[in-house]
This record gives C-alpha cells, sequence and structure tokens, in this order.
C-alpha cells in the first residue's frame, strides 16, 4: 500500500470516529447546529455536490452504488483467487470513510436541527377528534373541487420543484441551487422495495421512481426536494411538499396536497369520520386514490418492502426520531399547526 493512501486511511478513520462520537454522544445546543451547520455547512456542500451533479442527466448515486459493488467483487475475486490485492482494499476503505462524512454532513446533522415548530413560532395544534373530522371535511371539499387531468407526468417533477422553490421563504430556509430530480433506472426499482423516492446525502441528489402514478408522483417529488432543501425528517419534508403543493398555482398539484394530506388524516378518524369524508370527496377523488395504491403495489415484492421497511424504522430511530416510519403520518399535525397559526395571523 503506497504510504500516502495509507496515511489517508488513518486520518479518514480517526476523523470519521470522531465525527461519529460527536454526533451520537455530544449534546452540541442546537442553535449552534442550526447556525453553523443548517444555515453555513449543508448550503455550501448542497452547492459543491448538488449542483455540477445535476447537469449530468443520470443518476451519479446509482453510478456510484455499481462503481462500489464492482470494487467490491473485483477485491473478493482477487482474493479467492490468491492474487495481489494490490491497492483495491485500501481503495475501497477510503472511498466509504469519505461517504461516511458526507452523510453526517449532508443528512445526519440535520437531525439535530431545532424543531419545525420551534422554527416557524407555530402553535401547539388544539387537537379534538371533533376538530380532525372539521378539518378532513374540508379538504374532502377541496379535492372534489379542485380534481383534474395531471399534467404530462415528465412535466411533474419540475413542477413540484418549481413549488418547493416558491415556498422556501415562508419556511425561512435560503433557496434551493440549481438542480433537477433524477428518476432511478430501472423503472420499478424502488417501488419493489416499497419506496417511492430517495434523497442521496452522498452526492445531494433527489430521486423518484417513474413508475409512480402522477397522484404519487407530484407529492413524492415534493417531498425529496424538501429533503434537498434541509429538511431530514420525514414529516417535516412531507409537510414542506404539502405547503409547496397548497400555495401552487396549477389546480393539479393543489389537488394533490388534498388528497394526500386526506389520505394521512383518516388514520386519525373515526369509522363514521372516515365514511363521512369520504362521500363528501366523492367517488371520482378516492378512484384515484386507489388506482394509484394498485399502481404502486403492482411493482412491489412483499418480502423486500418488509425488510427495507424495518431497516429504514431502526435507522430513524437511531437517528431521535422514536416514531419511526410512523413519523410520516404525523406531518399532518404540522399542517394542523400551520393552518392555526395562519388563521390568526392578520391580513
Amino acid at each position: 500500500m503506497p504510504p500516502f493512501l495509507s496515511k489517508a486511511i488513518l486520518f479518514g478513520a480517526g476523523t470519521l470516529g470522531l465525527h461519529a462520537l460527536i454526533f451520537f454522544w455530544v449534546p452540541l445546543p442546537a442553535s449552534w447546529i442550526e447556525r453553523i451547520h443548517a444555515r453555513g455547512i449543508f448550503p455550501i456542500l448542497r452547492y459543491v455536490l448538488g449542483t455540477p451533479l445535476s447537469l449530468l442527466p443520470f443518476s451519479f448515486s446509482e453510478l456510484l452504488i455499481l462503481l462500489l459493488t464492482l470494487l467490491v467483487m473485483l477485491t473478493l475475486g482477487r482474493w479467492a483467487l490468491g492474487k495481489s490485492l494490490s491497492t483495491l482494499p485500501s481503495l475501497l476503505l477510503w472511498t466509504l470513510l469519505v461517504l461516511g462524512h458526507l452523510y453526517f454532513l449532508g443528512f445526519g446533522w440535520l437531525y439535530r436541527r431545532p424543531s419545525l415548530m420551534a422554527r416557524l413560532d407555530l402553535p401547539h395544534p388544539s387537537i379534538t377528534q371533533a376538530s380532525l373530522g372539521e378539518v378532513a371535511l374540508s379538504l374532502a371539499k377541496k379535492a372534489k373541487r379542485l380534481r383534474c387531468p395531471p399534467p404530462a407526468p415528465d412535466r411533474l417533477p419540475a413542477l413540484s420543484l418549481e413549488a418547493v422553490q416558491a415556498v422556501l421563504p415562508l419556511l425561512h430556509t435560503t433557496p434551493l441551487p440549481p438542480t433537477r430530480l433524477k428518476a432511478v433506472i430501472p423503472r420499478g426499482l424502488l417501488l419493489t422495495f416499497g419506496v417511492s423516492g430517495i434523497f442521496s446525502p452522498f452526492t445531494q441528489e433527489a430521486h423518484f421512481d417513474p413508475g409512480l402514478d402522477p397522484l404519487d408522483l407530484a407529492f413524492v417529488t415534493a417531498h425529496e426536494c424538501g429533503h434537498l432543501a434541509g429538511f431530514a425528517p420525514e414529516n417535516q419534508a412531507s409537510f414542506v411538499a404539502w405547503l409547496a403543493l397548497e400555495h401552487s398555482a396549477q389546480d393539479f398539484l393543489r389537488y394533490v396536497a388534498a388528497v394526500t394530506a386526506l389520505a394521512h388524516l383518516e388514520t386519525y378518524l373515526n369509522p363514521e369520520q372516515r365514511r363521512k369524508m369520504r362521500e363528501v370527496a366523492g367517488s371520482a377523488v378516492w378512484a384515484d386514490r386507489r388506482r394509484a395504491r394498485e399502481r404502486f403495489a403492482s411493482f412491489r415484492w412483499n418480502l423486500g418492502a418488509k425488510a427495507s421497511g424495518m431497516f429504514y424504522d431502526r435507522f430513524l430511530k437511531a437517528q431521535g426520531v422514536s416514531e419511526g416510519l410512523r413519523s410520516y403520518n404525523t406531518f399532518v399535525l404540522l399542517i394542523l399547526a400551520w393552518k392555526e397559526k395562519t388563521a390568526k395571523s392578520p391580513r
């Protein structure tokens, strides 16, 4: 092994170990993380990595995974044949150490920001079963009124990105750099494992599965843009997506915001409230929702989806999200808090 590579590995291992130690064990003030990382380091990293890679017409993250896989296979193959490994293991280890740092800087520390409720000065919403039912009926009426044909699917990612960019001032967040969303190849790859989109902290690329129904595609692409904007927790990224689509000039995007909020709010309602909500929304709205679910399910591999779900649930809990996968549904509580705050704001 060349001396410079061995020194680089020792340096990378030591700094990554220290980085992980600070991340998991040192209770840094959330205000420091907000000021130094979320508003300083992360936006710079987003420009340095995300902007140039967005010029590529394909996902660099997928290429990186392919190259790492080939490197691992080549290393194992040479070892099995008893041949000299040369610098292959060292190169692989060094790459993984760099990726470890990029995870913390590109995503991990964003989980340690002050809560979105605190950053936006949102009130804790007054939640009762009756108030949930009222919100559900209001959303159902809106969904019925806004229902319309979707734009061409290839336009939706750009429309969602534009919508998210427009609401970032409301969220006191710096604008996104020039970027584009990337479709994974092949179609259905993510959906097979029960995943609709993914944000890569290593390359600052937001991805979606092109096999999605337009109803899901609009929300998922906005959700992934929420991650790119610095909102790591899933409920926060979903809230950003809802707010962006809700404020859009496109009727279809506002329709998606209403239907998606309804689908998540449904879990908080009693059977009678759910029945009334569906009755008010009308059969056409729920037919759209059912079509989107069936399309998602048509790609799903149950074993793979369960395994990825278990892994991601544990990952979220390791980042301090105690609800794990259940945190996805809690974005409706942020919607209620936002509605309560804006209702009290002077016009």
